[in-house]
């Protein structure tokens, strides 16, 4: 006695069948704002120039002698408007009369494009300083390393990093207020194993660490050695660097060293727009158009910006290479 089966009832089921569903790719979260100078008045030319000026110099004097008289140094520092992106696509008027899906479609378009150049802004801003240094140099400012290796086993951060990364900025007489460090989240990773840098006498629980890690939200939960960190997945990557530190004053932890495959984590000081490091303007924010082509009867959107980044001061940032591959 024959009976209706999935062979021989093909057509009475969906062979396949589409959720409403839509499954959207993972976002990381985005740096704050405030961490490079906002340029205001670079509304038009290809370069803005910014005068600088040195410090003065101060002599001994003698009674009845004439008081020296010395140049003050001058120089000026350059911001020029180097990007052009742009994201484009477009719906058919076929597409959007046969598509179920074609409203969510259609809203997601901007956003994703306002969204890709969002990610290509940061990165060019996170690479801006250690481009702005010399590579395999120290970097050195009054006598302390601006740039060099993590000292850490296999290049990864120790804490003797950090508490040089502090003395640096020190001796450079940076403020001890807007400190921050933009760190790759190997490094996070690392310092979930570095329990000796949680005072535990005062945390013997280990409170809101074990739970969640020193990073949340892409921000460590915890200010370390002054500075509020950071962690970013778009920080500038190396191929291969040594810096040696030797000859300098105080070498960095890691006199000389290598990393293969690295990424460069970066400390600066924000406290306002004349200590920062970097300085950033936009020649044209985020712009959607809009386009009706009746020729090939479709819609489409083009999103599109310019921006420049530059170093203003590089005694307001250090460098640190870590490797991108090794935690420990």
């Amino acid at each position: 006695m024959p009976g209706n089966t999935t062979t021989n009832s093909v057509a009475l089921r969906r062979a396949q069948v589409y959720s409403d569903m839509i499954l959207d790719t993972l976002k990381d979260g985005m740096l704050p704002d405030g961490i490079h100078r906002d340029v205001g008045d670079f509304s038009d030319g290809d370069t803005l120039n910014i005068t600088t000026f040195g410090d003065v110099v101060l002599r001994d004097l003698a009674e009845d002698q004439v008081t020296p008289v010395d140049a003050l140094d001058s120089g000026s520092i350059t911001l020029t408007i180097t990007e052009h992106v742009g994201a484009g696509n477009y719906l058919t008027d076929e597409m959007q009369e046969d598509s179920n899906k074609v409203k969510q479609f259609d809203a997601a378009i901007v956003p994703k494009h306002v969204r890709a150049i969002k990610e290509r802004y940061e990165t060019d801003m996170l690479k801006a300083f250690p481009d702005a240094q010399t590579v395999s140099n120290p970097s050195a400012i009054n006598g302390y390393a601006h740039r060099y290796v993590a000292s850490g086993t296999n290049q990864t951060m120790a804490m003797e990093d950090f508490i040089y990364a502090k003395l640096a900025m020190d001796k450079a007489n940076l403020p001890d207020q807007g400190r921050i460090l933009i760190v790759d989240g190997l490094v996070e990773a690392t310092m979930n194993g570095l329990t000796n840098l949680v005072n535990v006498s005062n945390n013997p629980q280990f409170a809101g660490i074990i739970e969640t890690g020193f990073g949340k939200n892409m921000r460590f939960i915890k200010n370390v050695f002054g500075f509020d960190i950071f962690i970013s997945n778009r920080l500038k990557q190396i191929a291969s660097e040594s810096v040696n530190t030797s000859a300098i004053t105080v070498p960095a932890p890691s006199s000389s060293a290598t990393v293969t495959t690295g990424v460069a984590n970066v400390a600066m000081c924000v406290v306002d727009d004349m200590t920062t490091p970097l300085m950033g303007a936009w020649r044209r924010m985020p712009r959607t158009r809009y386009n009706r082509d009746e020729k090939f009867r479709r819609d489409e959107y083009y999103t599109t910006a310019r921006w420049g980044f530059g170093a203003q001061r590089l005694q307001s940032g250090v460098t640190i290479l870590t490797s991108r591959t090794k935690y420990k």
